[in-house]
């Protein structure tokens, strides 16, 4: 008996254990609903994504994700972890950009910056950095669901049903899942209900502690990684605090109380500006350099890409976007089926109207207003609100792409479905809710059979599964809507409201979008070995300090993905220093002045200027197999052994620019080359002795004589008297007669620069000691003995060709015979030929000594991002070239003095005497500078307000006490 008593107290003991834990648990989720909501609906979001250290996050794997925000946050992760925050890009564009202040990048987040420095940068790998982005979306998702919860409910005193919805269908909506793959909008939008809340609580009770919370938000939104959105999304978190304190609140306030109530909320704005501010101009200042300035038009920034009007009929579901005709741009409007039968039941009855409070309608008004104006500001030319936004929007209107003011925008939208929702659910009319139910439930079984039996004619009218099950998903609502209970209701419409955009996102960790499919697809990028051997590959043939390279593929295959990762360099940064003279975002990343030597053009195709890649010491070209074998690209190919070149994926190949040989020949007196300087002795400018000598050429056109090319102008202005020209002919050719057999080191043609430059490629220069006939075409002269040839690039607007001191008397410049009939003029500004001086060069590697000159380099170093030191030795003077783009902010010191550099042609010389000397090169950007002073003292504020109370009284007794010892 004792036993069975023991055992019931036992049982029952445990019994109550449970439910009091139980009960504990739903008293704590009850206490702190808001954020167990947020998380709840966040993890289950994420799930797919986040498993497995997310390697089946495919929206990791295409587009600007993997082209550009997932390497470049590798290169931020390098550079702060190794306490650089400040840095030129010597990565992409040849260093021409500075790397923190391209503003579609989220470089300087507050999460970024911490993770960089805690995380160590050599023991992360990248998949490891993309579960951290993955982890920062889901951070934001959370706090956009959790501070929407609390503006809601705390400051328009809506009930915790319509704030969920709200909440969940603002941070989970198709938006928000078709900008997963550009972080930053998620990053910027997902800030809106907290500044607002934020500001609005500051406001109410202000203090330092509130205020210094407040303005974390704020600096969020304008380092989310995209200012003129971020501004806009700000903007809106401004005009909300203002609309609360103006419009809707009820108090018996005077109108100027009320203004300076504004006023005071609005403080945390202004502080954060102020932080932020010097890093604001920086951009703004770098952004008016680059090319971007180019783009600024009301035709770019309102038109090109706006929506058409009869793109309305995507307002129907996320699912219907591609069948509509015309273009599709990031954003569109997608309203769904859902919030369809919300609006329709709501207006169809006068009572569900009458149920909204005054306030109500204030809040409804104003959100209409905002929405409704955003919608049509994306109707580009066809709407005058597009011009006005441009005209009338500082900065934000200069915005590309209208349609991505939607994201923000969206939350006005669940504002008003959310509203019109609480009329339907307190009035529920009878005969709107029986039509509403008939409709959706003919409708989805009407679409499901046509789709069933009919597919070809669904196909033709845009009806699909997807769509089908969309129906039905407002059919269920509607269902619910005649359910009991309001509770019932809003859990019912979250999760109904939400699923089309949960699929989506799911459909990013599923088929051809995970981490094994996309390696298949994008092997460079994304698969290890692939990307090992390549590199080994590049350690072949270079033993500088960093090998450069130029990209002249296109940027995207048919298939949709990068022919060759634009940003490679940032991929390889653990293996391997690498530069590439192109990048990803060559409008917003490179300077304008490096972009015209290395312009862009159809399909993101780099234009180099091969005689910059020459004297800056390219070592690779990747291009594409075809264009390789049919154009100036053939010579290189022919003279590069193929074990000398590499396979690469999308039919692209890579091969050294130049061979051993020619390289020996390209150096010219240089003694010292690691990629970032070259060193030559100092010598006399070679002499021209093609100026003034006879000169033919094979047809004379429009009084472009041959002698043009000799008269030692190299004006490319046709007009202006300067520039030879020949008739139509594939063969044409012109030749100089240099009077007697010389050693000629380098020919220099200066092409034509009046529109019609880009006649000259594929051709040849030929020097002999032979006569060459009129009518030996260039694959004749090629197979001819004695007689040099080399096939060259367009020149831009001069090219030089080196030719190791061959001897000859005869110097031909000949068309390749592969031009268009149409195309096929010789028309040259001017032909230079350089007597050779030939010396004995050798070439160093460090430490290195010449003969010549015992030039020894002592020591070279450099932290790839704000500072070069190069010690050097040399009994004779000497001229240092640095193998950069010369940023404006690089400052050049001569033994710890200020000293000027030479600029010739893009090209950067620093004359060093003999003697030892040291050549140091910094780089510094003082509004940068200023802005992180403001940004760690803010920091550090920040710390102390969130420190605990006793910490910081016991760190106030330490000091006090020391000084009081110090006193004593």
């Amino acid at each position: 008996m004792n036993i069975k008593i023991i055992k019931y107290l036992t049982a029952k003991t445990a019994v109550d254990a449970l439910i009091t834990v139980v009960t504990g648990m739903i008293s704590f989720i009850m206490r702190n609903r808001y954020s167990a909501f947020a998380l709840v609906m966040t993890a289950i979001f994420y799930l797919p994504a986040l498993k497995n250290g997310s390697v089946d996050a495919g929206f990791l794997y295409g587009g600007d994700n993997l082209g550009w925000y997932f390497p470049a946050l590798a290169k931020t992760h390098t550079l702060f972890n190794s306490f650089n925050f400040t840095a030129i890009d010597f990565s992409t564009f040849n260093a021409s950009s500075d790397f923190f202040l391209s503003p579609n990048f989220f470089a300087y987040h507050p999460l970024v910056i911490i993770y960089s420095l805690l995380v160590p940068a050599e023991t992360t790998s990248l998949q490891e950095l993309g579960h951290f982005l993955v982890l920062l979306l889901a951070v934001h998702s959370f706090l956009a669901v959790y501070f929407s919860l609390k503006l809601f409910t705390r400051f328009f005193s809506f009930d915790f049903g319509t704030a969920a919805l709200i909440a969940s269908a603002f941070a989970f909506s198709v938006h928000m899942v078709f900008t997963m793959g550009q972080p930053n909008y998620v990053f910027i939008a997902s800030i809106i209900p907290w500044a607002t809340y934020a500001a609005l609580s500051y406001g109410e009770t202000p203090s330092l502690r509130q205020l210094v919370f407040a303005i974390l938000p704020i600096i969020f939104g304008l380092m989310g990684g995209y200012l003129p959105l971020g501004v806009a999304c700000l903007l809106l978190s401004v005009i909300l605090v203002a609309a609360k304190l103006l419009v809707i609140d009820n108090t018996e306030k005077q109108f100027d109380e009320r203004v300076r109530a504004l006023l005071g909320a609005l403080l945390p704005f202004v502080c954060a500006s102020i932080i932020v501010g010097p890093y604001l101009y920086a951009v703004y200042a770098f952004n008016r350099e680059t090319t971007s300035t180019d783009f600024g038009s009301l035709f770019y920034s309102a038109h090109q890409l706006a929506e058409q009007p009869q793109s309305l009929l995507r307002l129907i579901s996320s699912n219907y976007n591609y069948f509509v005709p015309g273009g599709f741009s990031e954003f569109t409007l997608a309203w769904g089926f859902i919030a369809i039968v919300i609006a329709t039941i709501f207006l169809s009855s006068p009572k569900t109207i009458d149920a909204l409070t005054p306030q109500d309608w204030k809040i409804f008004k104003i959100s209409a207003f905002i929405y409704f104006a955003t919608v049509l500001a994306i109707y580009g030319e066809y709407s005058v609100v597009s011009d006005l936004v441009y005209y009338l929007v500082p900065q934000v209107g200069k915005m590309h792409i209208y349609q991505r003011f939607l994201l923000p925008a969206h939350l006005l939208f669940v504002v008003m479905v959310a509203l019109m929702l609480k009329a339907v659910v307190q009035v529920r009319p009878p005969v709107a809710l029986r039509v509403v139910l008939a409709l959706s439930a003919v409708a989805t079984l009407t679409a499901a059979y046509l789709v069933g039996r009919n597919p070809t004619f669904s196909q033709e009218i845009g009806l699909n599964n997807y769509l089908v099950f969309e129906l039905l998903l407002a059919f269920l609502f509607a269902c619910a809507l005649i359910v009991p209970g309001k509770n019932f209701v809003y859990s019912a419409v979250i999760v109904l409201f939400c699923l089309p955009a949960l699929d989506r996102m799911y459909g990013f960790s599923e088929g051809g979008n995970t981490l094994q499919k996309q390696q298949e697809r994008q092997k460079i990028a994304l698969d290890e070995s692939e990307r090992a051997r390549f590199i080994t590959y590049l350690k072949r043939f270079s033993d500088k300090a960093i090998i450069k390279y130029v990209d002249v593929t296109p940027m995207w295959t048919k298939e949709g993905v990068e022919t060759f990762p634009k940003v490679f360099p940032y991929f390889a940064l653990k293996e391997l220093p690498l530069s590439s003279y192109g990048g990803y975002t060559f409008y917003l990343s490179a300077r304008a002045d490096y972009m015209h030597k290395m312009p862009v053009g159809a399909n993101v195709t780099v234009s180099p200027d091969w005689e910059y890649l020459r004297n800056t010491g390219a070592d690779f070209v990747v291009a594409r197999a075809l264009d390789v074998q049919n154009d100036a690209l053939s010579g290189v190919f022919a003279r590069i052994k193929n074990e000398d070149l590499y396979k690469l994926p999308n039919d692209v190949v890579i091969v050294p620019l130049r061979t051993q040989a020619e390289k020996k020949l390209s150096s010219g007196n240089a003694i010292f080359d690691n990629g970032y300087f070259k060193i030559s002795e100092s010598s006399d400018s070679l002499v021209n002795i093609a100026k003034g000598k006879p000169a033919r050429q094979s047809s004379i056109l429009a009084g472009g004589d041959a002698m043009r090319a000799v008269d030692g102008n190299t004006e490319g202005d046709f007009n202006l008297g300067s520039v030879s020209h020949t008739g139509v002919d594939t063969n044409a050719w012109l030749e100089i007669d240099l009077g007697q057999s010389e050693m000629i080191d380098s020919v220099r043609v200066w092409n034509r620069t009046d529109g019609s430059g880009d006649r000259l490629r594929d051709y040849w220069v030929f020097i002999s000691d032979a006569p060459f006939l009129a009518k030996d075409s260039a694959s004749v002269l090629r197979a001819r003995p004695a007689t040099w040839g080399q096939v060259n690039f367009t020149p831009n607007p001069k090219g030089t060709i080196q030719t190791g001191g061959v001897r000859g008397r005869y110097v031909r410049v000949q068309l390749g015979g592969t031009q268009p009939i149409g195309e096929s003029y010789l028309s040259l500004a001017e032909v230079e030929v350089f007597r050779s001086d030939m010396s004995q060069v050798a070439t160093a590697t460090v430490p290195h000594s010449s003969d010549a000159s015992d030039l020894q380099v002592k020591k070279f170093t450099t932290n790839n991002a704000n500072y070069f030191r190069l010690d050097l030795e040399s009994s004779a003077s000497a001229t240092v070239q640095y193998l950069f783009w010369n940023n404006p902010r690089l400052n050049y010191y001569l033994n710890g003095q200020r000293t000027t550099v030479v600029e010739r042609d893009g090209l950067n010389f620093i004359n060093v005497p003999a003697g030892s000397n040291t050549i140091e090169i910094r780089y510094r950007h003082w509004p940068l500078i200023v802005f992180w002073v403001f940004y760690t003292m803010y920091a550090l504020v920040f710390l102390w307000i969130v420190t605990p109370s006793r910490v910081r009284a016991g760190v106030w007794r330490r000091l006090f006490h020391r000084a009081s010892g110090r006193n004593l």
